[in-house]
């Protein structure tokens, strides 16, 4: 390397020129390799956008898809109330819900939630209920409010997330009711919760295999006939693995029931059943197979009922 001042030759790692002192200037550093490298790292974000970009576009094309399939039209009646006497409870009863096969999941939201909002609110309940109605399809799904420790005398909303799929459409389709409400409300809304209609009596002959006979007494609550002046009445569930309860419903002195329940096994074979209960007293049922019925030792019908509740008990002890 030259001296650019007086020409001497100096070496190439000097910094002043020991023939004349003129300062050498420092070579410029090579950018050629971290160019190179920046390069590639441009390229590599813009692939990488390049292909999130592709994604999104393919899920909101894909989504579209499947949004614009028409849902079968659901007709809900909802609201918020009281049901046995002192459990409040948000529901939504279903019109002409006989086509729906399954309920894949049932969620309550705190305020109000469409099906428009990309971004969904945790739940805060998924514990639903469901009664169904005699011809098996769904009454009503309901919540227990007495979780979410509301206010008194507040005004709430609340959205009710259903999701189903239809008799011979696997799809699962979702269904948002927001129900707005104020805790002042108490209304008993048990006649929207249950079905109070008895099971329609059948008067077929009935063939069935012995292990088939007793299918029929599991579906649904069997009530007695009112005793003590129809100021008392009881119900039984019976359960597959004999099993059973009993519900005590005696009316007091402000004419309100009082509830009492009892649990208890049964025993039996294809003409009568006998349930033991806690306190070694026994109930005896004859069983009417040709006419699927329950009758007592007196001939005595037991009404069958879906669903057990002071109001069924009330109906039948008038």
């Amino acid at each position: 390397m030259k001296c650019r001042n007086c020409g001497m030759a100096v070496d190439k790692n000097s910094s002043v020129c020991i023939n004349c002192g003129a300062v050498i200037k420092a070579n410029k550093k090579s950018y050629k390799k971290f160019s190179f490298s920046a390069k590639k790292v441009i390229l590599f974000v813009f692939a990488v956008l390049f292909v999130f970009a592709s994604g999104f576009a393919s899920f909101c094309y894909f989504n579209q898809k499947n949004s614009d399939r028409t849902k079968p039209e659901l007709v809900f009646s909802s609201g918020q109330g009281i049901i046995n006497q002192d459990e409040s409870v948000l529901y939504s009863s279903i019109a002409d819900s006989s086509k729906i096969e399954y309920i894949h999941s049932a969620k309550l939201y705190e305020g109000s939630v469409s099906d428009d909002d990309l971004i969904k609110p945790d739940a805060v309940d998924e514990d639903y209920k469901y009664t169904k109605r005699v011809d098996k399809a769904i009454k009503a799904i309901f919540f227990d409010l007495d979780k979410q420790n509301l206010r008194a005398n507040e005004n709430y909303t609340y959205t009710i997330e259903m999701t189903f799929s239809f008799i011979g459409d696997s799809t699962r389709y979702t269904y948002y009711e927001s129900i707005n409400f104020t805790t002042s409300l108490k209304q008993d809304v048990s006649h929207e919760v249950f079905d109070y209609s008895i099971v329609q009596e059948t008067t077929e002959n009935i063939v069935e295999q012995e292990n088939e006979i007793l299918e029929y007494i599991y579906d649904g609550y069997w009530y007695s006939k009112p005793y003590n002046n129809k100021q008392s009445i009881y119900s039984v569930k019976f359960r597959s693995d004999n099993s059973c309860t009993i519900t005590y419903y005696e009316k007091g002195n402000d004419s309100k029931c009082v509830v009492k329940t009892v649990d208890a096994t049964f025993i039996t074979d294809s003409s009568s059943l006998t349930a033991d209960l806690s306190d070694n007293q026994k109930i005896s049922f004859n069983i009417d197979i040709k006419n699927k019925r329950l009758t007592d030792s007196s001939g005595n019908i037991f009404a069958r009922r879906q669903n057990n509740s002071v109001e069924n008990a009330e109906k039948l002890m008038k």
